[in-house]
């Protein structure tokens, strides 16, 4: 029998109270002989079988007054001294196994045979290894008992202790710092904790760790001889259950949290009782005798079957959340907004726009009163001409880039906003709500009145970039050139200006104090959060087959009237698990009343497959979506068509006969009119310029997609990704340069080089509307000149232009969905899978911050230790399709400990448990 292949299955129940007498008549006897071992004094019983015949085995009580009566315990020896530790050898070698080789037996040694001491009784031995030899009892009796029970202290039971370690094993924690001791039923405090010692020297997979060890261990040399032996308390007086009873108890559990893990609301509204949450009461005892765990251990959000919202405005401050007593007022109410989003952000551009209108008015005035602003200098690659023919477009664009993203900020928290509101008919299809802006080419219309009002005036303010090109204009004053305000330009930005700061008047008055369903310390921005948001919902088995769904419509058939709620929740029969913050559906009488009024078909509906007889592991259905300007014909458009124009620029700008240098004639008439109006000016400074921004805002989208994407990519991988590159990615939610940043952070280049390049393409329509100018040299013809430095950056920009399309060509297969993720439902149905929300990454315990996701989900640890995410069907291609947990770990966990020393140069972890097999060779 290998020590290291323990059969656990095979363990004797622990005999309660159950003594061993000695004989009083022989005590004299005794007392004359030479003093046993202690390996010689132990007794071991076989309950099975009983010596009948043999009247000592059961003494009369009254005839034996001076027997001494000693309770079984399982108490460990006394620590040995130094010179009387057993070497390794002995413990572990072969003759630990097999016994010592049998000294030369002298007349001292056969006086004192087992087999003659009438004192004390032995009964027959109960393990198998021993079966075959019973009537063999010769060798060393300690061997006998170590090679049968394969421990090293002989006589003492090892069931407590193998019962400890699957206690320590399986059962939860009770706060994640310690291990509990023994369970107790008589709630005796002098009942002390039981450790498990494990030599340091065996490289066990069973190996305790450190956290196990005495308190007073921990700072001192991990070598055994150091090591304080406590004594276990005595045993408890009810039955105690066996190892099979215990497994076989932890089984039942599982099967039964299993059950209620499909959908509560669903059995209530099929108005089919449902057991209750947790299985049997917690307080309940076990069939083998045991208390169950607290109730507050076992329950979760998403096995209570009622649901009641809670108010984040009138709360307790002594109130709890996710298990963290105080936590409720810390993190009430939800109103945290992007920064972008928040009342100084809006007041800043705000500002921006009236200095802006300041200043127009300021010129058109100014230039009105004295006929012009100030002399032309004579040349246009001086200061005075970025003055008055670049800096007005380049202020305009950066007004631009900044309501741009207010807007983007504004599109994804919507959703989250309309979810958190209480009013059912706002939260109605709330999780359709688009996350993103398509584009800013053309206004996207969502929401009420209070959104798409500035939505759509940021799209008029994209017509003030060539406006603003074309402000400022050279005319002739009494015989000299000088810089005059174009007055119908002028005022028509001012009009464009004002009409944008009404709207942002009314976004901040929609905004301000308003709900947005996000906790003070917790902004909603990643792949992560919204998993954690769905992990103990209520509602999530009704987004279950919509992953295969192929439009947004489909979705909208199946999830009609569905009306989910973002907030705190509690649950009325379940006071213990306090406070929770997620998305779910009230399951209150009234609340139910009103679902089956509003959606008296719905469960007629979540049984229906949304498209029956198709596999999410089919190629057709699981690649089959793919972004419009990311499928192979726009991209190698786009693609071909920008290198064709740029080649045909280059060559036209440069032929002799076409040397732009040279200048060409405007074909219009260039001289000023009434209030400084130039045809040939306005023409080719808005024309160049409104190019420029097309180009601008026609990759703006190929950048928002890949940032879109670029998550979900990394989880199509073969080998999965870790939550760092994946699961935790927001740069769909940044900031220009902060999704750069990131992006450099994480090593994804790709984001990197095209999130940088839509900021630079900014440039486009601003040197392009100060390129031209018309002049009239010596001949008196009047011609348009270009700025050649001006022209020397746009055709830089334009080579990486086509730089960064030619790069999104390749490697686009990763990107490919069943359909799209642009909604909270599209991204949800992904999310819907049982491994994902059981998976203790996203155990809303002393979960109060993003930076807490992010530690659950290993962020911050070497790399090689950090887990692996995936999505697939699993690794039999036999599962829903959704986001998995592929690994435990980077890397293979053989090659953890190679690694360790690499990144610390020391060991930094015990021997590993046994894992799923390789990952990956590095």
């Amino acid at each position: 029998m290998s020590s290291q292949n323990l059969n656990l299955d095979y363990v004797e129940q622990t005999r309660r109270n159950s003594p061993h007498r000695i004989n009083s008549s022989n005590s004299n006897n005794n007392l004359s002989q030479p003093t046993t071992t202690a390996s010689q004094d132990t007794i071991l019983r076989d309950p099975s079988r009983r010596l009948e015949s043999d009247p000592n085995i059961y003494p009369d009580p009254s005839s034996n007054s001076q027997s001494t009566v000693v309770p079984y315990a399982p108490t460990p020896p006394p620590a040995p001294t130094p010179p009387s530790i057993p070497s390794e050898s002995e413990i572990y070698g072969p003759d630990r196994l097999w016994g010592h080789p049998p000294p030369p037996e002298t007349n001292e040694n056969a006086s004192r045979s087992l087999t003659s001491s009438s004192g004390i009784r032995y009964d027959q031995p109960q393990f198998p290894p021993m079966a075959a030899s019973q009537e063999r009892m010769f060798g060393d009796f300690k061997d006998d008992l170590t090679r049968a029970a394969g421990v090293v202290t002989p006589g003492v039971d090892d069931g407590p202790y193998i019962r400890y370690a699957l206690d320590a094993l399986t059962r939860a924690r009770n706060d994640g710092r310690g291990v509990l001791g023994y369970p107790s039923d008589s709630g005796d405090e002098s009942y002390q904790q039981a450790y498990h010692f494990t030599p340091t020297t065996v490289p066990s997979p069973y190996k305790a760790p450190s956290a196990h060890l005495p308190p007073e261990m921990i700072a001192r040399d991990n070598v055994p001889r150091d090591w304080p032996i406590p004594s276990p308390g005595p045993i408890p007086s009810n039955p105690t259950p066996s190892a099979e009873d215990e497994l076989r108890e932890k089984r039942q559990q599982r099967q039964e949290r299993s059950r209620h893990t499909d959908d509560p609301w669903a059995a209530l509204l099929a108005g089919t009782p449902a057991e209750p949450a947790g299985g049997r009461h917690a307080d309940a005892p076990s069939p083998s005798g045991r208390r169950s765990p607290p109730k507050s251990q076992n329950i979760l959000p998403r096995n209570i079957e009622h649901w009641q919202p809670r108010s984040d405005l009138v709360i307790d401050p002594e109130m709890d959340l996710h298990n963290c007593g105080k936590a409720l007022d810390y993190e009430s109410p939800l109103t945290l907004k992007p920064w972008v989003l928040r009342p100084q952000s809006l007041l800043l551009l705000a500002t921006l726009c009236v200095l802006m209108i300041v200043a127009l008015i300021f010129s058109a005035v100014y230039s009105m009163s004295h006929d012009s602003l100030t002399a032309y200098s004579g040349t246009i690659y001086g200061g005075q001409y970025f003055l008055f023919r670049m800096l007005p477009q380049l202020l305009a664009i950066i007004i631009l880039i900044y309501a741009q993203c207010v807007i983007t900020a504004a599109f994804w928290v919507l959703p989250f906003s309309a979810m958190a509101s209480d009013d059912r008919n706002e939260r109605r299809d709330a999780v359709f709500l688009p996350l993103y802006p398509k584009s800013f080419l053309w206004p996207q219309l969502v929401g009420s009145w209070n959104i798409w009002i500035p939505i759509l005036n940021v799209w008029l303010l994209n017509f003030t970039i060539p406006l603003q090109s074309c402000l400022f204009t050279v005319i002739l004053v009494d015989g000299n050139w000088a810089w005059a305000t174009v007055q119908g330009v002028a005022w028509t930005l001012v009009a464009l200006y004002v009409s944008f700061l009404l709207s942002l008047a009314v976004m901040f008055m929609f905004w301000h104090r308003r709900r947005t369903g996000m906790m003070q310390k917790w902004g909603l921005r990643t792949l992560g959060d919204i998993i954690f948001l769905i992990s103990q919902s209520n509602s999530l088995a009704r987004y279950r087959g919509l992953e295969t769904a192929a439009t947004r419509t489909s979705m909208k058939q199946r999830l009609d009237g569905s009306a989910e709620r973002l907030g705190f929740w509690f649950a009325p029969g379940a006071p213990e698990i306090g406070t929770w913050y997620g998305i779910g559906v009230a399951t209150g009488e009234g609340d139910l009343a009103t679902e089956k009024a509003v959606s008296p078909e719905w469960i007629k509906r979540r049984e229906d497959s949304p498209e029956a007889g198709e596999r999410s592991g089919s190629p057709l259905i699981r690649y089959r979506y793919l972004p419009w300007c990311f499928r192979d014909g726009p991209i190698a458009f786009f693609a071909v068509a920008s290198s064709v124009l740029l080649i045909a620029l280059i060559v036209v700008s440069f032929l002799p006969s076409t040397d732009l240098r040279q200048g060409f004639l405007p074909l219009l008439n260039a001289k000023p009119t009434a209030g400084a109006f130039s045809a040939a000016d306005f023409l080719y400074s808005f024309i160049p310029s409104l190019l420029g921004l097309l180009l601008f805002l026609l990759f703006q989208p190929l950048d928002m997609t890949l940032r879109i994407l670029t998550p979900w990519g990394e989880l199509s991988r073969a080998e999965g990704s870790r939550a760092q590159t994946s699961l935790l990615v927001d740069y769909a939610t940044c900031l220009p340069l902060e999704s750069t940043f990131s992006a450099l952070r994480n090593k994804h280049w790709r984001v990197a080089f095209v999130s940088v390049l839509s900021l630079l393409f900014a440039l486009l329509p601003v040197l392009g509307g100060g390129l031209f100018l018309a002049l009239t040299p010596t001949d008196g013809v009047v011609r348009m000149y270009p700025n050649v430095p001006a022209f020397s950056i746009i055709l830089a920009l334009l080579f990486l232009y086509v730089a960064g399309l030619i790069c999104l060509v390749p490697n686009r297969g990763q990107f490919r969905l069943p359909h799209a993720v642009t909604c909270l439902a599209e991204i949800i149905s992904f999310c819907s899978d049982e491994q994902l929300r059981t998976d203790e990454a996203f155990n809303l315990h002393m979960m109060l911050e993003s930076n807490d996701l992010a530690g659950h989900l290993d962020r911050g640890k070497d790399w090689h230790r950090q887990g692996r995410w995936t999505l697939s069907t699993g690794r039999n291609n036999d599962e829903r399709l959704g986001i998995k947990r592929y690994s435990k770990y980077t890397v293979n966990p053989k090659k953890l400990r190679a690694y360790d020393r690499r990144a610390r140069g020391q060991l930094i972890s015990a021997p590993l448990p046994h894992d799923s097999g390789s990952l990956f060779n590095r």
